[in-house]
């Protein structure tokens, strides 16, 4: 009956963070690329075999074409998603509390993954407007770290359990195989590091794994993650690149790389006295842990994780362009190090904290929704403003801006190039930028469909400045 109640809140708490993070996808408005992904050239994407020479994301780039056309499956991908990274770091965390305490509290456990939950909302802006504020962003970039993440949770769990008898089936083998094979077409820097996590766990992993884990396991993973990467990287895409012969992607150091933009980064106050206070703590959480106990899993696993970290971004170093998107692996893999360091130390139940917790996660999620739902509002605004001026015969287009663009992944809607090229039909045009505070004062005759009206208070607000 307790292991039955337990199940409800867990089925509860994850139904809120598919539903949280599931109308984030549905309500964001398409932006940037999106357009094209959303249009035309999504549309000849696979027909026309344009996949065999734009790049080897054939998985992310059929999803962006799915999400960026149906809202719901936005909806379900955005929510499920962030099910999946919630519940495979929130068990690799507790994986250190059950291995110590020999269990795990319900409280505890909705502690972490609320945590988890917390810390996936509440990302740097920088990151947070490339992932869940920029549907294209999202598919190739979040999918892609759930196998990272997921394989260094079964080594964990067969490090704590090396007799275990690990059912060897073909069905077991197959799906291993294509599960690893799949997870290769989203993210290249993702792809290379599948391949060198596996090569890293056998090196410093084999005495603490049972020869079954590493003979099936490990071994059809690691057939499924090469042969994915051979498939991604035969891309004709990827010539071009090498040769220098890609107007967008170089790989010879040239555009925005890796430490040009952490230059840019710690040159602001606020962040470099953020990370060196994270350093410190996490530092000395690390330094804690091995001064008071002998684990060697906690560790390996440390040290795997801060590897990841570190390899999952070091391509970028002459790879080009770099943003923060693709931190956002490495922003997890440093955030489950963290946790799964605090774990040790979290031997008292948390039924209250817990709670905070929770009402915390729930807090923010209705926040983010509803400021996701402001900008699909705001988006729509000015798009049907748009589409009445493309009927009328005038030198002047006003174009309505969002309030901020602090998270979503796009210029001003007046400075956004694809914007204009996609909606604004009349070309020559001279392009008036109209503030959100100024359109917003007659936001109700938009609503009402009064576009005349709407164009009349408008004209005249903007002549008047």
């Amino acid at each position: 009956m307790k292991r039955d109640v337990k199940n409800y809140y867990l089925l509860g708490f994850y139904l809120i963070v598919f539903l949280a993070f599931g109308l984030i996808g549905y309500l964001m408005p398409l932006l940037g690329d999106d357009y094209s992904w959303a249009g035309n050239f999504g549309q000849r994407y696979f027909q026309q075999g344009i996949f065999l020479y734009y790049d080897g994301r054939y998985l992310g780039d059929l999803l962006v074409i799915l999400i960026t056309r149906f809202p719901v499956i936005a909806f379900f991908a955005y929510g499920t998603c962030a099910v999946i990274i919630i519940a495979i770091i929130s068990k690799l965390t507790c994986s250190f509390q059950i291995h110590k305490n020999k269990g795990i509290n319900l409280f505890n456990y909705l502690f972490i993954a609320s945590i988890v939950a917390v810390m996936l909302l509440v990302l740097p802006s920088k990151i947070f407007r490339q992932i869940w504020g920029w549907h294209a962003g999202f598919a190739n970039y979040a999918p892609s770290v759930i196998f990272p993440l997921l394989f260094i949770l079964m080594v964990v769990q067969a490090s704590f359990q090396p007799q275990f008898n690990w059912a060897n089936t073909w069905m077991r083998k197959i799906t291993l195989l294509l599960v690893a094979l799949g997870s290769q077409f989203f993210a290249e820097h993702l792809t290379l590091l599948n391949c060198i996590n596996e090569v890293f766990v056998f090196i410093f992993f084999r005495k603490l794994l049972s020869s079954r884990f590493l003979q099936y396991d490990l071994k059809w993973l690691s057939i499924g993650s090469f042969l994915g990467a051979g498939l991604m990287f035969i891309n004709g895409a990827y010539l071009k690149i090498i040769f220098g012969m890609d107007s967008y992607r170089h790989i010879n150091g040239q555009g925005l790389t890796l430490i040009p933009w952490f230059k840019l980064m710690i040159r602001q106050p606020k962040l470099g006295v953020m990370v060196l206070i994270l350093i410190t703590i996490v530092g000395g959480l690390i330094f804690a842990n091995l001064s008071r106990q002998r684990n060697h899993i906690l560790t390996l696993t440390t040290f795997l994780l801060l590897f990841d970290a570190i390899v999952a971004i070091l391509p970028f170093i002459v790879i080009s362009p770099f943003g923060p998107r693709c931190f956002f692996a490495s922003y997890l893999m440093l955030m489950t190090l963290f946790l799964i360091n605090l774990a040790p130390w979290l031997n008292f139940k948390f039924n209250v904290l817990s709670i905070f917790s929770l009402a915390l996660f729930v807090f923010l999620g209705v926040h983010f929704d509803i400021m996701s739902d402001h900008y699909g509002e705001d988006f729509k605004m000015s798009l049907r403003y748009t589409e009445y001026q493309n009927q009328l015969n005038r030198a002047d287009f006003y174009i309505l801006n969002f309030k901020n663009v602090k998270y979503i992944w796009t210029n001003n809607l007046s400075t956004c190039k694809p914007y204009r090229e996609f909606f604004v039909k009349r070309p020559n045009v001279k392009i008036i930028t109209v503030d959100y505070h100024d359109w917003d004062l007659y936001r109700e005759d938009l609503h009402r469909m009064h576009y005349r009206e709407f164009d009349q208070k408008i004209v005249n607000l903007i002549h008047k400045k």
